[in-house]
């Protein structure tokens, strides 16, 4: 009996683990704007996987989600391209874009800023 309550248990709060991850990206959703490169991404979950577009050019599609040392989410396409994203604030984020390793492409950290829907 004890088990059977222990596994309950063990269930229920890998379960509200598992839905408090789901829903903490959600503020990272939506469509932001960097004066610095004049340019304005989507960001988008889709399924498991992230996509981020600028206007009809895809930047990144089926994106892997992690996180980095420093607790700022990295999106990883497929070819190894790297997002690093770091929440400043609910309407403001750090942007960099690190090139696959033996891919010269590494920017610098730009703001880009939540536009409002």
């Amino acid at each position: 009996m004890k088990n059977i309550k222990f596994l309950i248990l063990a269930l229920s709060a890998a379960l509200l683990v598992a839905c408090t991850s789901a829903t903490k990206l959600e503020w990272l959703e939506g469509n932001w704007y960097s004066s610095d490169w004049n340019v304005t991404y989507t960001i988008e979950k889709k399924n498991e996987h992230w996509l981020i577009t600028s206007k009809n050019e895809v930047i990144a599609n089926h994106a892997k989600q992690t996180t980095n040392s420093d607790g700022n989410v990295v999106l990883t396409a497929d070819d190894g391209t790297q997002f690093v994203i770091e929440k400043v604030s609910k309407s403001k984020i750090n942007f960099q874009q690190v090139a696959a390793d033996g891919v010269v492409g590494t920017t610098a950290s730009v703001l880009f800023e939540k536009v409002a829907d």
